[in-house]
């Protein structure tokens, strides 16, 4: 295998990214000039150095102040009481865009398959109890994508949390269906998801 075959390959493994578009960002970083090269790899170097996970939510940002939590979670300003339980730091981004949300998040990181044993040791709600035990938290809204692996997840959670809504007057709720079935959350616009979130039940 060729040193072209192998930057293809790690290309491929890009989201969205299929051989023939791979093959083209190949050709296109060959010819691109040594200036942009440069560039493109400082600043990844520089991104992963400087990435941190947030310690409650998950999300990844950027930390420069060595903090533990992301300025989501540290922001007093936000109602800290309601928490959205998302996928994935893009879906982060779209609610934050939208400016629909402004409770606090916490990110699965990726959907339980719903042929997956033992999903307690992957998508561990210990911290999200714990802020319910602490009265911290009172509201908690799933807001996961619709599609078999995020319906399965959001029936996990559901049953995780149930008990609270009782002993600790949690409400519990999930995105209404303004979302079509098959919808990505990242990709969903500012008015269904308003929608979703309003009409959550």
């Amino acid at each position: 295998m060729s040193q072209i075959d192998d930057l293809q390959l790690l290309l491929k493994k890009l989201p969205g990214i299929g051989p023939r578009q791979a093959r083209r960002f190949v050709y296109f970083l060959l010819s691109a000039d040594a200036g942009y090269i440069h560039k493109l790899t400082t600043t990844l170097d520089q991104l992963r150095r400087e990435k941190s996970l947030c310690s409650f939510c998950k999300r990844l940002y950027f930390n420069s102040n060595n903090k533990v939590l992301c300025p989501t979670c540290s922001d007093t300003s936000r109602d800290l009481s309601k928490l959205l339980i998302i996928e994935k730091n893009s879906d982060f981004e779209n609610f934050e865009r939208s400016g629909v949300w402004n409770g606090k998040y916490f990110l699965v990181l990726k959907n339980i398959g719903v042929t997956e044993d033992n999903p307690q040791n992957r998508l561990s709600l210990d911290r999200v109890i714990k802020e319910i035990e602490s009265g911290s938290v009172n509201e908690i809204v799933t807001a996961l994508s619709v599609n078999p692996d995020g319906e399965y997840t959001t029936e996990y959670i559901s049953k995780q949390l149930r008990p609270y809504t009782e002993t600790h007057n949690l409400k519990l709720s999930s995105l209404a269906r303004g979302l079509s079935t098959g919808s990505e959350i990242e990709y969903a616009d500012s008015e269904t998801l308003k929608q979703a979130l309003n009409n959550r039940k």
